[in-house]
């Protein structure tokens, strides 16, 4: 209720329903219904992943809420099924209700489903906001937030939490774990990235205050223990980033953490590196993506290989986990240079290397390039030999560099297990290489 006995809009956030996915904090919804709570206007959030609720439910669930306004997360194009059967789902139980749809998926959709009501383009705080006070536009091209300490601490507690902790991933070394965002945007264009039409190329950042007193209140509400910075380029500012760093160490809060997004290599010296692993950094993930000079050119990503290949070995000195991902298949690439990013994550000296086949997202710049020269079977063969080869050249282990990582016995726990997730990765890839090989010997292909 608010002043004057007007009921105040009742909002319902909804994050559809992936197969087989693994449940995993909505942070978008959580800040979304932050803003709202922030404003006293009453919302709620259903994670039907980690709810397990299929569509009856889900209708049902809407019925009792009985929302005014109904907003869908849709971040991947990939999924654009059951974010479209999740808008049906909402428009057929409430007909009433506003359906809006927002993520880089909505940002490219406008307004091509009948029982979506409003697109919001950009960063949704404010754009949500709006339409809770009465805004009628149908596409809202929502402003970046400049302050993002104005905005306030995720809504965790709408979401239940104990069941995303329910979940081990061979990734993390210690549970509970969970996801913190510290800045927006990337100033960066690389052609397969479609984030920035959600928050744009302007980086812009919190403050180190307000970034681990989130976290410190993460330990304190849920006993956390290891924190997955999700920021797409979280070292833009690296005085920024050893700031955060000092203030970690300052508090003692014995918090592990890694940024599976991956880091800029080129804003990291030796020093950084060093602080950030006497601050709780126990893994690295470096998004190389091609180990060939005119890829790099190509993808618009322009790493220096050479200094690449420095930063590794300052982490891998200073006792980091490394890891490499590499992406395999874009347009105009040759099998060569295919082979020449193998080679690279062989030699750069990372601890593994992960290598996916191109997934072209809605909005990203690859979408309008011409079309890749390899099919998913043939990708899939280049990354079972990918694997293949990475896997033989680690056979042979530096212990030296071994010891100074295996520094605790739950990293020599965590060490084994990322051992077994990787290894059967590749045997799957591999088995379906083989797989393929014996079909195109036994019908002649």
């Amino acid at each position: 209720m608010v002043s004057g006995g007007v009921m105040a809009v009742k909002t319902l956030l909804i994050y559809p329903y992936i197969k087989n996915a693994v449940p995993t904090v909505p942070i978008g919804l959580a800040y979304l219904a932050g803003m709202l709570l922030k404003h006293s206007y009453p919302v709620k959030i259903i994670d039907t992943i980690a709810e397990q609720m299929d569509d009856r439910e889900l209708a049902r669930a809407i019925k009792d809420y009985n929302p005014d306004i109904i907003g869908i997360s849709a971040m991947f194009s990939e999924y654009a099924f059951s974010i479209h059967n999740t808008a049906k789902v909402s428009k057929t139980a409430l007909p009433g209700a506003k359906v809006v749809l927002g993520g880089s998926y909505a940002s490219t959709l406008l307004l091509k489903d009948e029982n979506v009501d409003c697109v919001v383009q950009g960063e949704g705080e404010m754009a949500l906001l709006d339409i809770v006070r009465g805004s009628q536009v149908r596409h809202i091209q929502a402003p970046y937030i400049k302050d993002l300490d104005t905005i306030p601490f995720p809504a965790r507690e709408l979401l239940p939490m104990a069941e995303y902790f329910k979940f081990r991933s061979p990734y993390v070394l210690r549970n509970p774990a969970t996801s913190v965002i510290t800045s927006r945007g990337c100033p960066r264009h690389c052609i397969y990235c479609s984030i920035h039409s959600v928050w744009g190329k302007y980086w812009r950042k919190r403050s180190v205050e307000n970034v681990v007193d989130e976290i410190e209140l993460l330990k304190d509400l849920y006993g956390i223990r290891e924190i997955n910075f999700n920021d797409d380029n979280i070292s833009v500012d690296h005085l920024r980033m050893n700031e955060i760093c000092d203030e970690l160490i300052k508090r003692n809060l014995d918090i592990k953490w890694t940024m599976p997004n991956g880091i800029a290599l080129w804003t990291l010296n030796e020093e950084l590196i060093k602080k950030m692993r006497q601050a709780g950094c126990y893994r690295l993930t470096f998004g190389i993506e091609t180990g060939n000079k005119r890829m790099q050119k190509y993808i618009c990503k322009n790493i220096d290989l050479d200094y690449a290949r420095q930063v590794i070995k300052w982490a891998n000195d200073a006792g980091i986990w490394t890891i490499s991902t590499n992406i395999l298949g874009f347009p105009t690439e040759t099998r060569q240079e295919i082979n020449d990013t193998v080679d690279f994550a062989i030699s750069s000296g990372v601890d593994f290397a992960l290598f996916y086949n191109l997934t072209i997202f809605k909005g990203a710049v690859v979408e309008k390039l011409e079309p890749v020269k390899f099919n998913a079977d043939e990708i899939r063969q280049i990354q079972a030999e990918a694997y293949r080869r990475f896997i033989r050249s680690r056979l042979n282990v530096d212990l030296g560099r071994l010891v100074k990582k295996l520094y605790s016995f739950e990293m020599v726990l965590y060490f084994l297990r990322l051992v077994m997730m990787f290894i059967s990765i590749g045997i799957r890839l591999i088995k379906f290489r083989q797989m393929k090989t014996s079909l195109m010997y036994k019908w002649k292909i």
